[in-house]
């Protein structure tokens, strides 16, 4: 006959070894009872039965063993958002959803008012954009309408004179000598 106090079950997290002492749980069996079994996930702890906790973009509850998806949330700067909120960091418009945090668009420099990725806008002879790189990745850039000379801005295909020297401004902000 087996003798019940050298019984005991091993849980390990998905996909490692009974052998990894960082990613296993030890449970001995006694008087032939099993106790609620606590949780393990690899490289992110172990939690008894019953306990919540925070693991990237998810707010789990183990229950008898299994870490249960109570909800999916987003962190960003210590501060913790659900999924559908909504919220600033810098210059851009950012937004929980469930893979994670999603940059929607740019506030415009100095103003509540925002720009959806991919859109621009004019306002007071800047251009601002919300340009969208690829990979997930926004920028958001203000760019003068005309050129610049010396604090003074000019139209595009105005000609002025600086010290004797007539220039024209271009299309793309620079100025041509005439």
């Amino acid at each position: 006959m087996e003798d019940q106090e050298d019984r005991q079950i091993i849980l390990t997290a998905h996909g490692m070894s009974v052998d990894d002492v960082d990613n296993r749980i030890v449970i001995p069996i006694q008087d032939g009872r099993i106790p609620p079994l606590p949780c393990i996930m690899a490289n992110a702890g172990k939690y008894e039965h019953g306990q919540t906790f925070t693991n990237k973009n998810f707010h789990y509850q183990c229950q008898n063993g299994t870490a249960e998806v109570v909800e999916a949330m987003c962190f960003d700067n210590g501060v913790h958002y659900s999924i559908g909120d909504t919220f600033r960091n810098g210059s851009f418009r950012l937004t929980c959803g469930r893979d994670g945090i999603v940059i929607e668009g740019c506030y415009l420099q100095n103003s509540g008012e925002y720009l959806m990725a991919g859109e621009s806008r004019i306002v007071n002879r800047q251009r601002h954009e919300c340009e969208v790189l690829g990979d997930g990745r926004v920028r958001y850039q203000v760019k003068v309408i005309g050129c610049v000379r010396d604090g003074q801005q000019y139209n595009i295909a105005q000609v002025f004179t600086d010290r004797h020297v007539r220039y024209q401004c271009k299309n793309d902000g620079s100025l041509d000598v005439l």
